[in-house]
């Protein structure tokens, strides 16, 4: 008898309050939902337990309540969990559901679980074998968190952007390193090569690596074509004004200048442009606008952009070379 298991008094006793808060069953309705015959006499004494009577000769599972069986989807021929299979031993189960499933499903109308909580059809202690059940994959804290950012937010792009880093197959960690530097190099230096000099191109000798080469000469090729672009920026910038940014355009540069003392001395001699010159230093730069015409000796930085420079320094004996302005959007 099953009702002598002492493990599974918990269930029975929580399964009773349960109906014991449906007032609009009878004490015999109580007691066919909960698996018992009538009482003996129609009514279930005051504080008496079902399987007090139940043990005085009512039978389970009474053909007169056949229909309120049915409303209540008990069956009194369900099975039970054999004894012997551990914690679930003797519980309900339903058919064709393996063991754990717990107490039967009451879901009648009204039918509270305790402190308001929803009916808890399938047990909340019953054993589970996490290897057979399936599951899904475990939310990361950023697509769990209402406040993260979506991925389509622009900023989130512009804050996170990097260049992709290339891995070199069989390459050794040493090789990939010096990889890594070589390739950091020359990205930095085409990039702001071609912000200076839009009309630079490797040396055919630079070209992209083949997959079909070795490490070393994947490696050799990156160093080299770093190589190359940092000489050019070296070339363009040799004379540049000290202290200055490259990629100022020609309204940033001009402000530059007048912060640092320096003053307008007028329009440049020979050539279209500006004059201003630091008289606690002796400096000189000429700001000037591109040619109209094309000379086959001019240098090419006079007519990449708009504007180009040309510094002298306080102990120079003449101006130094062309240096090019990068063209800039003009506020409107």
């Amino acid at each position: 008898d099953l009702d002598q298991v002492e493990a599974l008094a918990p269930e029975r006793d929580a399964l009773w309050t349960r109906l014991g808060k449906a007032d609009f069953l009878t004490a015999d309705e109580k007691r066919t939902a909960a698996g018992y015959g009538p009482a003996p006499g129609g009514r279930l004494p005051a504080g008496e337990s079902p399987g007090a009577t139940q043990k005085e000769g009512g039978v389970r599972g009474s053909s007169t309540h056949t229909g309120l069986q049915a409303a209540l989807k008990f069956n009194p021929a369900q099975p039970r969990v054999p004894a012997g299979s551990g914690r679930p031993s003797g519980r309900w189960t339903k058919p064709g559901a393996g063991i754990g499933i717990g107490l039967p499903d009451l879901t009648l109308p009204g039918l509270a679980a305790p402190d308001g909580e929803a009916p808890d059809p399938g047990g909340s202690d019953a054993d589970t074998d996490f290897e057979d059940t399936p599951h899904s994959e475990p939310q990361s804290d950023l697509d769990s968190d209402p406040q993260a950012p979506s991925d389509d937010d622009p900023n989130l792009h512009t804050v996170s952007r990097r260049a992709p880093r290339t891995s070199l197959p069989d390459a050794t960690p040493g090789q990939q390193a010096r990889f890594d530097i070589a390739q950091s190099r020359a990205r930095e230096a085409t990039e702001t090569l071609r912000q200076l000099d839009p009309e630079w191109r490797a040396p055919q000798s630079f070209t992209r690596p083949s997959r079909d080469e070795g490490v070393e000469t994947t490696i050799r090729r990156t160093e080299d074509l770093a190589a190359a672009a940092e000489a050019r920026l070296q070339e363009l910038l040799r004379d540049a004004i000290p202290g200055t940014n490259p990629l100022w355009g020609v309204n940033r540069l001009r402000e530059e200048l007048l912060k640092r003392g320096f003053e307008y001395r007028g329009p440049a001699r020979d050539s279209p442009g500006q004059l201003f010159e630091n008289p606690a230093t002796g400096e000189q730069i000429r700001i000037m606008e591109r040619p109209l015409r094309r000379w086959g000796t001019d240098p090419p930085e006079k007519h990449q952009f708009e504007y180009y420079y040309r510094y002298r320094g306080s102990d120079w004996p003449d101006v130094g070379r062309h240096t090019p302005i990068p063209d800039k959007p003009q506020p409107k």
